[in-house]
């Protein structure tokens, strides 16, 4: 049949495309089952931390174990009627194992070796079932600085692309370029030369990823999604941030290897507008650190796919919390309602929780009513299913302590005061916890 470049591809559905700790398979075939019954027909596996998917081992195949739960998940989602794409990202930031341009002997404009690791990946991906892939060079130079990029480095990535295309047989793909947010007209020289050189060595129809006008973008337009589309010949794939907190970790030392701290993420994600999915080739959803909670905002995705125009973001989240939740599903809203700013997207940071507003504006009766709630709250852990009760238990039990403490302490009533809106809203301190 042939390489698949239909124009009408569509991805609607989760990425595990973040920094931190992967997801295990488990939780990947959860999600698979999940995704199939909101109505979701996508799932990308591309974490940052798998060192065969990227880093200096990319070039090496996967093992014989790997390929077997590939297979297994590729089963599952051919069984329930999703997608299971397999990203290989063979580029980094730092990186002398990036693929490269050197020592090209076929004149193919690829490294040789580089080349044939790739080639030998992917089929080895294929002949375990898998039928969709996804390149990445995301997160490398030309990402943080645009004019890194420029045309040699676009036509170099579109290369790998269309030689992959040809490669693979009877196969979808999608690429995620090292430039991917800004708008056409904000995309600047170097960026817009770039996108040209990779439209035009990427075979008609493949599927090119982008974040909107920001890597976390506050609002996505489908007006700016045809733009740039219409300017570079490319299917936009949207790659939503909406709600993935790895950036938490890494921005508190998990990079440079302490512990890092996390932050809870499990929003509506309402940052698209009705018209994306019509102007895209999809929208992937990019997950947080903890899958059960990720089930949350894909629920919520699931509800805006079937209804776009009159797609109540509120209400769907209140019924994805029931869904996922249960007969916690109330334990589960007070978790989210002390954490559920995302303080790299406007429009989620307008929404702050009722304890900071309250601090906020010295309303001492509000705070000690919102802090004796928070150590009651902690006492509905055990109506939760065990996966979200893991996933939210660190945050739980340092908000009960720390509340706790602000209930408890002495000083004059100004200096209680004092304290209690220190800890609170300078210190949101529901909205992280410890690695451990």
């Amino acid at each position: 049949m042939g390489f698949q470049v239909s124009s009408d591809q569509r991805y609607r559905g989760v990425i595990e495309g973040f920094y931190g700790p992967p997801w295990s398979h488990e939780a990947r075939l959860r999600m698979i089952g999940w995704l199939s019954e909101r109505g979701l027909d996508s799932y990308t596996y591309a974490p940052k931390r798998d060192p065969l998917h990227r880093g200096k081992r990319w070039i090496e195949p996967y093992p014989t174990a790997d390929l077997d739960r590939f297979a297994e998940l590729a089963d599952t989602g051919r069984r329930l009627g999703v997608r299971v794409t397999v990203a290989v990202a063979p580029a980094r930031v730092f990186g002398r194992h990036n693929i490269s341009r050197w020592f090209d002997r076929d004149g193919d404009g690829i490294h040789d070796g580089h080349w044939a690791a790739l080639k030998g990946k992917l089929s080895g991906l294929q002949g375990a079932g898998i039928d969709s892939f996804a390149l990445l060079f995301d997160d490398t130079a030309a990402t943080f600085v645009p004019t890194l990029g420029g045309s040699s480095m676009g036509r170099f990535h579109g290369r790998i692309g269309r030689r992959s295309a040809e490669h693979l047989d009877d196969a979808s793909l999608f690429v995620v370029p090292a430039v991917y947010s800004r708008t056409w007209g904000t995309l600047g020289a170097a960026g817009r030369r770039y996108w040209e050189a990779l439209a035009d060595e990427l075979p008609s129809g493949v599927p090119v990823a982008w974040t909107g006008p920001k890597i976390f973008s506050p609002s996505i337009q489908g007006a700016d999604v045809r733009e740039l589309s219409q300017q570079t010949g490319l299917p936009i794939l949207i790659w939503n941030n909406a709600i993935v907190n790895d950036w938490v970790n890494l921005a508190t030392g998990e990079a440079a290897g302490l512990s890092g701290w996390r932050k809870l993420s499990f929003g509506p994600g309402h940052n698209l507008d009705a018209d994306v999915l019509d102007a895209s080739a999809g929208v992937l959803l990019n997950g947080a650190l903890e899958p059960d909670l990720t089930r949350v905002s894909a629920a919520c995705f699931g509800d805006f796919v079937a209804d776009p125009t009159g797609h109540d973001a509120l209400a769907s989240h209140a019924r994805a919390l029931e869904a996922v939740a249960g007969a916690g599903a109330s334990t589960l809203a007070g978790v989210y309602e002390l954490c559920r700013n995302h303080l790299l997207l406007a429009r989620q940071r307008q929404e702050s929780p009722r304890l900071y507003e309250a601090a906020r504006a010295g309303d001492r009766s509000t705070v000690r009513t919102e802090l004796e709630a928070i150590v009651a709250l902690a006492g509905g852990a055990a109506q939760l299913p065990a996966g979200v009760r893991d996933e939210v238990g660190p945050t739980l039990e340092k908000a009960r302590l720390l509340a706790h403490a602000a209930l408890t302490g002495g000083g004059s009533a100004r200096v209680q005061a004092r304290r209690i809106k220190w800890v609170v809203a300078r210190r949101p301190f529901a909205a992280v916890h410890r690695l451990r």
